[in-house]
């Protein structure tokens, strides 16, 4: 059995496919699956089968996979350990964000990371915080940046939430909006107005569900992208709540195109938190980006972190 054999194996079911695995290998099909029968020879088990649908795995597949990801994570431990105490002049970095990290901290962050370590290749992907958790736990994702309730309990043990930035909701108006006027806005009044919502799977569409309860809502608008929702905000297709810290350095907010204001009542506050996994190795420049994007928060008038004084990630 070789390290190389695991890795085609991984490849071949990530990809679904002998023909999809030997093309990002760069390999024939046919050196590809003797590899595998090779790896299946030496364990005396078959280990996958394949058909005109694909590939699947067989009940001693099904069993031995988590051993091969494990084996496969420590053999990349083991060669990153090594590269750490050399220059990062080359590697990779995977992180999921969310869109009000976007807007807030990453851009400095990341801007400030590729500065000093040119040579690093990060590969973002913006999108909904229960995706980048279920990423980021599957191992396809270094590090996330998600979205959670301030009372929100943390299920499992597989990862690790480190808050970043901190705050409530606020209602988010176009430049002379009527509720502007009052000198108190409750959710009953948002209730009211035309309202812009987010899609299932992203944060505010459970919090803003939990808020409005069973009330009847005149929802003209369906989003998953802030930036969007913004966008119908200062036209003045509808208004949502969204939160404080998303909104303070918004440029919208600046240029007076959108007004926020806060709401009477007590609701959960909203934590922008980073997110690794506990008990996996955590590359060195994956620990440096992490340092970085804490030092970014630091600076934010909504911070919830202290300047970081050494490598707290993993």
């Amino acid at each position: 059995m070789r390290i190389e054999q695991l890795r085609y194996l991984v490849t071949i079911l990530e990809r679904g496919s002998f023909r999809r695995a030997s093309q990002e290998l760069h390999m024939s099909q046919a050196a590809l699956s003797e590899a595998i029968r090779n790896l299946e020879r030496g364990l005396g088990a078959r280990l996958m089968d394949r058909d005109r649908s694909g590939v699947r795995l067989t009940p001693v597949g099904e069993d031995v996979m988590p051993h091969v990801r494990a084996i496969l994570e420590s053999e990349r431990a083991l060669r990153d350990q090594v590269d750490g105490y050399r220059t990062l002049r080359r590697g990779q970095v995977s992180l999921g964000t969310v869109n009000a990290a976007t807007n807030t901290i990453l851009p400095g962050a990341l801007s400030a990371f590729n500065e000093e370590y040119p040579g690093i290749q990060l590969r973002i992907t913006e999108t909904g915080s229960l995706d980048i958790v279920r990423a980021v736990k599957d191992a396809e994702l270094d590090l996330g940046v998600v979205v959670r309730l301030e009372d929100e309990e943390v299920k499992g043990d597989e990862l690790a939430f480190e808050d970043l930035l901190g705050s409530h909701v606020v209602l988010c108006v176009q430049r002379g909006h009527r509720l502007l006027s009052r000198e108190s806005v409750s959710i009953g009044d948002v209730a009211e107005e035309p309202l812009i919502l987010f899609r299932s799977g992203y944060l505010m569409h459970d919090l803003m569900s939990r808020i409005f309860g069973d009330r009847n809502l005149n929802i003209v608008y369906y989003t998953d992208n802030t930036e969007s929702a913004k966008r119908m905000i200062a036209t003045g297709v509808g208004v949502t709540l969204l939160p404080e810290f998303s909104m303070v350095s918004d440029l919208l907010s600046r240029s007076g195109e959108i007004v926020y204001c806060p709401l009477v009542g007590e609701y959960a506050g909203i934590r922008l938190s980073l997110t690794w996994r506990k008990r996996a190795y955590l590359p060195r420049a994956a620990q440096l980006l992490g340092s970085v994007i804490r030092e970014e928060a630091s600076r934010h008038p909504m911070s919830c972190c202290a300047p970081p004084e050494g490598q707290r990630t993993g």
